[in-house]
């Protein structure tokens, strides 16, 4: 607000200086012209005045040329006397003189001439000027003996130019003339070319005011325009440093900020506050299959539905892609946060409608109370967020109270991921391998690789503790890699050691099937070790193919054209389904140990474990039961054709070095099977 009130304070003065520049602009103007006028019509005047002494100059010039010497030397006899000036001026000379002039005049009217001699009498006078002696113009006539020009306007009548001009005959001063010439006619046609000028130079002045005044004012708008563009990109600026872009929700640092003040206000009474975290389930399903542009449409439904299931009082943030926070101010006890979290859960309820598709969605909530659960107010939110985690491990859909035994966990996760990351360097990751047990040949065909972590400590961390937090942090990639490196080259030094035909079975991530040069490490991976790929079977979950079926059909018809065997891990609990069992060039079906183990007291499993065997031969693809454990389940395997064995009624997995004892005594092992067989029998 102080900056628009600082922008419009910047326009208010910049219109008072452009309204009092204008008025000054126009008083300036109209002075100007004043004086530009008055110049030009002094000089106007100075050059009529020019031109009239230009012009009786002139004359005089033309008249000496015209008149005989003899008539100048007659004008030196003429002298004037007061009391016979009738006499003079009608004397036989002067009449002689004005005959040789007066003819030499003719076209002259507007001049009048009065000639006089070197002694200033007048010896020559148009009708109207009477004869007189220089006593009269004594300072002009002094002036021009000297030989200089002098021409003056009488006060008495300022249309008439008097010049006083020396009269030269062969290059000597014979006589004096005084020109007298009317100067109004030009005088008028110079005021009236001033008037036009003047009109012209103020027309001008005004356009041009007008024109910068046109200019100006459109400088303000655009001044305007700006200012209101610039107030409304720093609000917008200073809306979204504190605001969420997509769904308007304060961000995590308003939120913060709200969030101490509320906790203040609890410190000063005995009233609650609670911290809600909740996570959308399966989002990231949504945006690999309808795209990013797809979920946050989906993100902005959410938001408007969970702005239902609060009060005005609280505040809720968008902290990330499909996370979001809640505050909830004021509460007497935690039932009432479960409230607001039932209510969550029913503004989900029904779906949401994307382009014609129904969308379902459900989320997991964390929650934590202040100043029940103590910490600072980062720690609430990570609090609650530690106990989201816990909801949806729990298969989402639900919510859980923070606890201060989430926090060691938490604690403890956080060490494990720190080991795992160096787990490669450090040589910490172990191979164990569980032998595959062909009971019509009586022998070990080959065997699964399973990856063992044990940590600095001498403890070795069983497989489902760890496995899916590589998954999740990405270091299987280069775990995965690890494995299938050390596998190939632990199958090749047995294969070298004359154990022939075992095929060394490796279980592959979707993160790895997923990597866009997967085929080409593979290949480099045999290529490395010298293992035939006819020796490796690459196993894969029936989920990994479905995310991405095109994808995954060229993948494995690469792996298929190198010789590498392909095997379908846990088949039967996840899309079963023939179309892409037609469709994949697959080589193996291996039975979940779910379902082997449910053969003794489950006619369900029994059902299922002897359509996926009719379904092996059928389609001709070999098959692998897995988690044999107890000689009844063999017997039932074996009546029903199941010719592969991998369990630990055979064999647990084991480290290389019991793993090669196991090979040296495979006989022993056989012996010890049947005999257990023979017995049950």
């Amino acid at each position: 607000m102080g900056k628009q009130l600082k922008s419009m304070s910047h326009l208010n003065r910049y219109t008072k200086l452009r309204y009092q520049f204008q008025l000054i602009s126009v008083v300036v103007l109209l002075i100007a012209t004043t004086l530009l006028g008055l110049v030009f019509k002094y000089s106007m005047n100075k050059q009529v005045e020019f031109d009239a002494v230009a012009k009786n100059g002139e004359l005089i010039r033309l008249l000496t040329k015209e008149i005989e010497m003899s008539v100048f030397s007659a004008m030196k006899r003429v002298s004037f006397n007061f009391n016979d000036a009738d006499k003079v001026k009608n004397s036989r000379l002067l009449r002689k003189i004005r005959q040789s002039v007066k003819p030499n005049l003719t076209g002259y009217y507007e001049s009048k001439i009065r000639l006089y001699n070197m002694d200033g009498v007048s010896v020559y006078s148009d009708a109207n000027l009477p004869f007189d002696i220089y006593s009269e113009n004594a300072a002009a006539f002094k002036k021009v003996r000297l030989g200089q020009v002098s021409n003056h306007v009488p006060e008495k009548d300022p249309l008439t130019l008097v010049s006083w001009i020396p009269v030269y005959k062969n290059r000597s001063m014979v006589a004096i003339a005084m020109v007298s010439r009317n100067i109004s006619t030009g005088i008028v046609a110079a005021k009236k070319q001033m008037n036009l000028v003047i009109w012209a130079l103020f027309l001008t002045a005004i356009t041009l005011h007008f024109m910068y005044a046109w200019y100006t004012t459109k400088i303000y708008q655009s001044l305007q325009d700006y200012e209101k563009i610039s107030d409304q990109q720093q609000e917008k600026q200073e809306f979204l440093a504190y605001h969420d872009s997509l769904t308007s929700f304060p961000n995590r640092e308003l939120f913060i900020d709200r969030l101490i003040h509320a906790a203040a206000k609890v410190d000063r009474s005995k009233e609650l506050l609670a911290v809600l975290f909740i996570d959308l389930d399966r989002f990231k399903l949504i945006n690999d299959s309808l795209g990013y542009s797809a979920g946050n449409e989906i993100v902005k439904m959410v938001a408007d539905r969970l702005k239902t299931a609060i009060r005005g009082c609280d505040t809720i943030a968008r902290v990330g892609g499909d996370e979001f926070t809640i505050l909830l101010e004021t509460i007497i006890n935690p039932q009432e946060a479960v409230y607001v979290v039932e209510r969550i859960n029913k503004s989900l309820e029904g779906g949401f409608i994307y382009q014609n598709q129904e969308v379902n969605l459900t989320a997991s909530t964390g929650i934590s109370i202040y100043p029940q659960d103590e910490g600072c107010i980062e720690e609430l939110i990570n609090h609650a967020d530690v106990a989201k985690d816990k909801a949806k491990k729990n298969g989402g859909a639900d919510f859980r109270f923070y606890t201060r035994d989430m926090n060691v966990r938490s604690w403890e996760r956080l060490e494990m991921e720190k080991d795992l990351r160096h787990g490669l360097e450090k040589n910490q990751y172990v191979l164990h391998f569980q032998p595959k047990v062909d009971l019509v040949q009586g022998r070990i065909t080959g065997m699964e690789a399973l990856l063992r972590w044990q940590r600095s400590e001498g403890e070795l961390v069983p497989p489902i503790k760890f496995i899916s937090m590589l998954e999740e942090t990405g270091l299987i990639i280069d775990v995965g890699e690890w494995v299938l490196r050390e596998s190939c080259h632990i199958a090749k030094g047995w294969l070298d050691q004359g154990y022939s035909s075992m095929v060394m079975a490796v279980n592959v991530s979707a993160r790895q099937f997923r990597q866009v040069d997967f085929v080409e490490r593979v290949y480099d991976i045999l290529d490395e070790t010298g293992l035939p790929p006819e020796l490796l079977e690459i196993e894969v979950t029936e989920g990994v193919l479905m995310e991405d079926t095109q994808g995954s059909a060229s993948t494995l018809e690469a792996l298929k054209q190198r010789g590498i065997r392909i095997a379908i891990d846990d088949f039967g609990t996840g899309y079963s389904s023939l179309s892409y069992l037609q469709r994949y060039p697959i080589d193996t079906l291996k039975i979940d140990r779910a379902f082997v183990k449910d053969i003794e007291n489950n006619s369900e499993g029994v059902a299922i474990t002897t359509t996926i065997i009719a379904l092996a031969h059928n389609l001709q693809l070999h098959i692998v039961a897995e988690g044999v454990e107890t000689n009844e389940q063999l017997e039932f395997l074996t009546a029903l054709g199941c010719q592969d064995i991998q369990g630990f009624l055979f064999s647990k997995p084991l480290p290389y070095d019991d793993f090669c004892d196991l090979l040296e005594n495979e006989a022993q092992m056989f012996s010890r099977v049947f005999a257990l067989r023979k017995n049950t029998a």
